[in-house]
């Protein structure tokens, strides 16, 4: 797999890593006033720009982040809504204990609405976006 910095697509619109960047610099984790990139929980090198595929993976700030779920879960909101088509979004390997299954919940479009939901719901998201 080779990692681009811009894919074309169908709609002609040109997605990179800096459009992907711009779209998450209105995320910050919801206790600290930074951004995703600042903190270090998202990065340009852990985001895949091939054709038709968007790919990013985030690392939260500890391997316990009570958080690391529904961070996952805002930016593959922010990603979709900002984009207009599927993100996959998947926790870095090792950074957190339960990221097995925070990504299981990630790859699967039921069980992430719910809890896109649960956290719009909650004004999880809201908190986020700044």
């Amino acid at each position: 797999m080779t990692l681009t910095t811009v894919a074309q697509l169908p709609d002609k619109r040109r997605i990179s890593r800096s459009i992907i960047l711009e779209i998450l610099h209105e995320v910050n984790d919801p206790g600290v006033p930074m951004t995703l990139e600042e903190m270090g929980i998202v990065s340009r090198d852990w985001i895949s720009v091939e054709e038709e595929n968007i790919r990013v993976k985030y690392r939260p700030t500890s391997n316990l982040c009570p958080v690391g779920m529904a961070l996952g879960v805002v930016i593959k909101f922010v990603l979709e809504e900002g984009l207009d088509m599927v993100v996959e979004v998947r926790m870095l390997r090792g950074s957190h204990f339960q990221m097995d299954l925070v990504n299981n919940l990630l790859g699967d479009r039921g069980r992430y609405e719910k809890a896109l939901e649960r956290l719009r719901s909650s004004g999880f998201v809201n908190r986020c976006r700044q």
